[in-house]
């Protein structure tokens, strides 16, 4: 547990330390799975807390800037998602299959660039979600990834309904909304991006 902490206490924020982070992230996977190594992710038969330890590794290395590596590894808890069965009663896998979608499309539309990777990965997720309530906020993230990868690859238009969607979707989420997509933030973007104010009561 301490370990746990201390990886997430380096891996992002005020106390922010790659190397520290990845030192502790590294212990903590090597208690559950001692002959640990990343090129073998695959292979393994992971548990809900490997794939959250690996998960906090990938934040490590976007936030060391080496978002290439974070990407390889997501990739890699993918297959591992397709290689194996797992017995999940209480959807917890489903869950992390979701979560790891999540941040590799993220990652792809935001940290690299690889914008039609990127609405590949998204509309995977997107189709795994649909229709679970319990899923909005994950759902809301890779519409989001989407329409940002749609304008960057000339999509203007369904782009930029795309991305009034989402804003409509902060709307509805109120003081729910995580900070790093607040109204304000989405609007400020919106604007940005296609060079007009947005009047938010035409959305409604």
């Amino acid at each position: 547990m301490l370990l746990s902490f201390k990886t997430v206490l380096y891996a992002q924020g005020p106390y922010m330390n790659a190397e520290q982070a990845y030192k502790f992230a590294i212990e903590y996977i090597k208690i559950y799975r001692p002959d640990f190594e990343v090129s073998k992710i695959p292979t393994y038969f992971l548990s809900t807390n490997d794939i959250k330890a690996i998960n906090r590794l990938c934040t490590i290395y976007r936030n060391w800037g080496n978002a290439e590596k974070a990407i390889e590894i997501y990739y890699m808890l993918l297959d591992n998602f397709e290689r194996n069965y797992y017995a999940d009663s209480d959807n917890i896998l489903w869950d992390n299959h979701i979560m790891i979608i999540c941040n590799l499309a993220i990652t792809l539309s935001f940290d690299v660039q690889q914008y039609e990777e990127c609405i590949q990965i998204a509309d995977k997720g997107i189709a795994l979600i649909k229709g679970n309530i319990d899923k909005a906020l994950a759902y809301f993230r890779l519409l989001r990834c989407k329409a940002n990868a749609l304008m960057r690859t000339g999509n203007t238009q369904e782009g930029e309904e795309l991305h009034k969607r989402c804003i409509m979707f902060v709307y509805t989420f109120g003081e729910n909304t995580p900070h790093d997509f607040t109204l304000e933030m989405q609007k400020t973007e919106f604007e940005k991006d296609f060079g007009y104010k947005l009047d938010l009561s035409i959305l409604w």
